[in-house]
């Protein structure tokens, strides 16, 4: 699990593997060794029915980057978009090298490992597909050009081993200014949250009805957020009213990795004690976001509780109550 990695060109060194992800720390020197082993046997594997071509032809090594917006439309400050970086390659490759380019104007996070995979081409002939997702999250507003990535490639050509770079073309990717009105990126209040979706879950430990004069309770809240890192979700909640103490825990933050992008993660807490013997309201607390596939302003709430009164244990209590006489 990775947040938001800070912009920088990436120049991984050359490795015989198909499948990188990077980590917290150096594997040791046996593992490295084993690993290097069974790398080798998958390259074997996904070339063992791919003969070394001759020589390299136009279209032998094709490399491509897709940005996926959100609704087909430019995207706002830190909203995410994927790249899906896309290579098809008929030679036979003995090492490989990805270079990024400097992705000065966004944050980025890699999603999952690199897959690569046979297939079939609309003649009829094998290649070899390499794929990995990028989620690159704006700085600002403007346009904008992603450079060209470049796959540097070690080949079999008829024996010899030879190095080419197979590059992508720019891509052109403005970012829009936000003419809404009110919220927006650049707004102190609320808090901006562009995400696919939003979701809470609200958990008390005892119920808050139970709860007497000088007794405690804890709240967790968990907010979810698909199509954001971690770092994008809103401070704690203020949660504050007459007649209780709150003692505020610690927040715990991560990040998801999905083969559908990243889903952020937050968890708030809260020790709440009774203060007064009277039943005690505590208001819902609404979390504005923005839809990034509809293009609109939505809301998640936290749902509204009360502190006292005791759970409904009677057939008279879970009735609804009766509706308010018209004003004569």
């Amino acid at each position: 699990m990775r947040g938001v990695t800070s912009p920088a060109r990436s120049r991984p060194s050359r490795r015989p593997s198909p499948a990188r992800e990077r980590g917290p720390a150096p594997a040791p020197a046996t593992f490295r060794r084993h690993a290097r082993g069974w790398i080798g046997a998958l390259l074997a594997l996904l070339f063992v029915t791919q003969p070394a071509r001759a020589e390299v032809e136009p279209g032998d090594l094709t490399l491509t980057v897709t940005p996926e917006l959100n609704g087909n439309a430019a995207p706002f400050v830190r909203e995410m978009v994927l790249l899906k970086i896309h290579g098809v390659y008929k030679q036979q490759i003995l090492l490989e090298e990805v270079i990024q380019p400097t992705l000065a104007n966004f944050s980025w996070s890699q999603l999952g490992r690199d897959r690569w995979s046979k297939t079939k081409l609309k003649d009829g002939q094998s290649a070899i597909a390499f794929d990995r997702v990028i989620a690159v999250f704006p700085h600002h507003a403007g346009d904008f050009t992603i450079e060209p990535f470049d796959h540097r490639l070690t080949i079999n050509d008829n024996g010899d081993r030879r190095v080419v770079d197979v590059r992508s073309g720019p891509i052109a990717l403005p970012v829009a200014t936000w003419t809404k009105e009110g919220g927006g990126p650049d707004a102190k209040e609320p808090w901006w949250l562009p995400a696919k979706d939003v979701t809470i879950t609200d958990s008390w430990s005892p119920d808050p009805e139970t709860v007497k004069l000088g007794d405690t309770t804890r709240r967790i809240v968990t907010v979810e957020a698909q199509g954001m890192v971690a770092e994008g979700l809103p401070p704690r909640p203020v949660m504050r009213t007459r007649g209780i103490l709150t003692f505020a825990g610690p927040v715990t933050r991560e990040t998801l990795i999905t083969p559908a992008g990243p889903v952020a993660r937050a968890t708030y807490q809260w020790d709440v004690k009774a203060g007064v013997p009277e039943i005690i309201p505590l208001d819902a607390i609404v979390i504005p976001w923005f839809d990034t596939v509809s293009r609109t302003m939505r809301e998640a709430e936290i749902p509204a509780r009360q502190i006292g009164g005791g759970l409904p244990d009677r057939e008279g209590d879970l009735a609804p109550p009766l509706a308010a006489a018209p004003w004569v």
